[in-house]
């Protein structure tokens, strides 16, 4: 076997044996247990942060991109069907989805909340389909696109209503059966006296859906466009708002060069991105936040493992001064240290990885319910292996720096100095 690759034999077989000779040592063994758990438990912290960050700013952009208009145009003059019917066409555009939207009064007869109306055309049903609906009524959403009977004979069926899921809860804690209810609009029309008339719509509840997004689904209500117009008289053979999904959100900003002109002749422009720039801002702002403090977190950690591992150098330097003597050379006792280093954070950094997958994992079955103030309802977090693998290897990386100023002061080490700290003999 040729000279280098026996050192490096005898290197690994003598930093093994160190490692196991810690164990009639109880001060060093304990020392080097504590060291196992720090890192393990910064790595374990670590990964389960970072999952926890991605999978909260995942959803969140997956909740608004589905649900919520990339593109959204607040429409100051009527739209007609060549638009709409151009913008279908473009093979960038997913759906486009013009709506009768306003702010209205619901009231059950009990209890009155104050609601964001969508009026939806029967011909815009796969919008549903970008929420989670629970149908209470055997006609599903047909029933939303129900016409209302002139005199409402007794018997006839009203036109249906969807709640967000958030709000049915406040309104119908305790779900009561039949379910019917109103819309007020207070400033509805003007009677031949001059007085105002507020505009009032009855439905029968059909169903309630869930976008994942508290604040829609704590006001939201769907009604047909037909009701809507009803409701709101100023609109009635028009649309105040037109949204526009692509399949491409993250592209919205090439779309928006070739058709923000066009746009901004009907009214006015927003994207999913300038709709929402400071939470966007806000979740980079929290990315750079959680580098910035898993870096500390690694550099107080690599303090901690240089003091242990200098300490580690202190205590066996009599064991190194031996393997002086017995001709194994100064320059090799960096490598013996470094090759403990590696395995032992190798064994801390993997275990802390593992159970950071474990906690991880087990946020993923039971997510913790999460305040209004953030928006989606639970904390979802995604497993990133790739993550887990750089933090490991910085795990590592980092103590294998932490040990070279120990290790560089056992190469400049006297062995007859260190001989004198020898008790009871060798390894």
């Amino acid at each position: 076997m040729p000279d280098r690759l026996r050192y490096k034999a005898l290197a690994w077989f003598i930093a093994l044996r160190f490692l196991f000779s810690l164990k009639g040592q109880r001060f060093l063994w304990v020392l080097t247990l504590f060291g196992l758990l720090l890192v393990g438990g910064i790595v374990a912290v670590t990964y389960t942060v970072v999952c926890v960050a991605e999978g909260f700013s995942q959803d969140l952009r997956r909740q608004f991109l589905t649900t919520r208009p990339h593109v959204e145009v607040a429409l100051a003059s009527t739209t007609d069907s060549e638009m709409i019917g151009a913008l279908a066409a473009d093979p960038a555009v997913s759906d486009v989805v013009p709506l009768v939207t306003g702010s209205a009064l619901l009231d059950t007869q009990g209890h009155q909340e104050g609601v964001e109306v969508w009026g939806i055309g029967a011909e815009r049903t796969r919008f549903l389909e970008r929420f989670e609906c629970e149908w209470l009524s055997e006609m599903n959403r047909d029933g939303l696109f129900r016409e209302s009977t002139p005199g409402r004979p007794e018997g006839a069926q009203l036109p249906g209503i969807i709640l967000g899921s958030e709000l049915f809860q406040v309104v119908y804690p305790s779900f009561p059966g039949t379910l019917s209810l109103s819309l007020v609009y207070p400033f509805g029309d003007v009677d031949p006296f001059g007085n105002l008339v507020p505009a009032i719509r009855s439905f029968d509840l059909i169903g309630m859906c869930e976008s994942g997004i508290y604040p829609l689904d704590r006001k939201v209500v769907m009604v047909s466009l037909a009701e809507a117009r009803r409701l709101f008289p100023q609109y009635q053979q028009s649309f105040n708002r037109l949204w526009v999904y692509l399949h491409q959100p993250m592209a919205v900003d090439a779309f928006m060069a070739t058709w923000r002109p066009s746009l901004e002749r009907l009214g006015s422009v927003s994207t999913w991105k300038s709709a929402n720039k400071t939470l966007l801002g806000a979740l980079e702002l929290e990315r750079k936040a959680f580098g910035t403090v898993i870096v500390m977190v690694f550099i107080l950690a690599s303090l901690s493992l240089y003091g242990m591992l200098s300490l580690l150098a202190l205590e066996k330097r009599g064991d190194f001064a031996i393997l002086a003597t017995l001709g194994i050379p100064q320059s090799r006792f960096l490598g013996i240290l470094l090759r403990m280093t590696a395995m032992l954070s190798l064994v801390g950094s993997i275990g802390g990885g593992l159970l950071g997958v474990l906690f991880v994992a087990v946020l993923s079955r039971y997510p913790l319910p999460l305040p209004e103030a953030y928006y989606i309802r639970d904390l979802s977090v995604t497993q990133v292996p790739l993550y887990g693998w750089a933090i490991v290897l910085a795990s590592v990386g980092v103590q294998l720096l932490a040990a070279l100023l120990p290790g560089l002061w056992l190469r400049r080490l006297s062995p007859v100095e260190a001989l004198r700290f020898v008790e009871g003999g060798v390894v």
